[in-house]
């Protein structure tokens, strides 16, 4: 019966567009793999149900991918040269159009961030060099596509601000290599572990909005937060008047706290807001910090299910298409969206 639930919901995902090749990276060289949708159980009504949702007519698409990385706190040159190979094999193989990078892609473990590799607003009047924005600026204009930039650390301007701690900042890049939306984490992880962590002893949290970016005239809006933001079903509920049908979290989550909570708190956040969810993680034994990430990057449909991830050990990206119908049936089936009351 597995079987032939696995043909039954590939069916209706190749109808509405999901890509089923992963890819991962071999020093640097992108090499395709079958990647597996995920089903339900023997005898799961979900499946029939996602067929019921199939859109009656297609609507926008946007073919999207979200990377999943290791990185290494040595070089910040190497884990730019690994975004800029994931993201010209996406875009090669798959035309995407728009690319989610995980948190923290270019600095993670790196020490000293605030004094060394954190980056200034130029919006706020600094000359400061920034090579992590102008790279993300460049490669969003080489490929033409939408660079979601995960997150980098970003210094705070403002004269109140500690000079020992910075933002953990979601930058957005469009096609040309304008940047025109930022939002900074607005909550802050702390694990007693072990490994234990805290995020405020360095990172100063962001002002208390929520950020939505329109992507053109695709037909697609997104909700901007970053990891532990997914814990806090608020944050996607705050200013609705700016509609979106998309929910964006890069992230870098611990294994122990991956293992019980990451699929189930992307898959709450795409059905209670009936958007699709695209989450991008880092992974693996990072070098030097000997930090283990969870990965399992992956892209959730509005009804709840797991349109393409990939597993908790390969750097790579996975892919898939979008589409507009889809959410529109989903909502017109199922309109809870209209019956808040709260």
């Amino acid at each position: 019966m597995q079987n032939c639930c696995d043909a039954c919901l590939l069916a209706v995902l190749r109808e509405i567009g999901s890509v089923v090749h992963t890819f991962f990276k071999t020093d640097l060289a992108m090499q395709p793999a079958e990647a597996t949708p995920q089903s339900g159980r023997d005898g799961d009504p979900g499946i029939a149900v996602l067929q019921s949702l199939t859109p009656r007519v297609r609507g926008f698409s946007m073919k999207a991918a979200v990377v999943q990385m290791t990185t290494t706190p040595v070089s910040l040159q190497q884990n730019l040269d690994t975004v800029s190979a994931i993201v010209s094999n996406a875009v090669s193989r798959d035309r995407v159009q728009l690319v989610l990078l995980p948190e923290y892609w270019a600095t993670l473990g790196m020490k000293d961030v605030a004094a060394t590799v954190a980056e200034s607003d130029p919006a706020e009047g600094s000359l400061k060099p920034n090579p992590i924005q102008t790279f993300m600026s460049e490669l969003a204009a080489l490929h033409k596509i939408w660079i979601m930039g995960g997150t980098i650390p970003m210094l705070n301007q403002s004269e109140s601000a500690s000079t020992a701690k910075y933002r953990n900042t979601l930058l957005v890049f469009d096609p040309t290599g304008a940047r025109v939306a930022r939002y900074d984490k607005l909550h802050l992880f702390r694990f007693e572990g072990p490994p234990a962590f805290d995020e405020a002893a360095t990172v100063e949290g962001g002002e208390p909005v929520s950020v939505t970016v329109k992507f053109g005239d695709t037909g697609f809006a997104a909700r901007l937060s970053v990891c532990y933001d997914v814990r806090f079903p608020e944050l996607y509920r705050f200013r609705n008047e700016e509609p979106y049908n998309m929910i964006v979290v890069p992230s870098a989550f611990t294994v122990e706290t991956g293992k019980a909570h990451w699929e189930c708190l992307l898959k709450a956040r795409a059905i209670e807001n009936q958007s699709y969810v695209l989450a991008s993680a880092q992974v693996g034994v990072h070098p030097i910090t000997n930090r283990t990430t969870y990965g399992h990057s992956m892209i959730i449909s509005p009804w709840g299910d797991i349109l393409a991830s990939m597993d908790g050990e390969s750097e790579g990206y996975v892919a898939c298409e979008l589409d507009t119908g889809v959410l529109e049936e989903v909502r017109r089936r199922l309109p809870s969206l209209q019956h808040r009351v709260l």
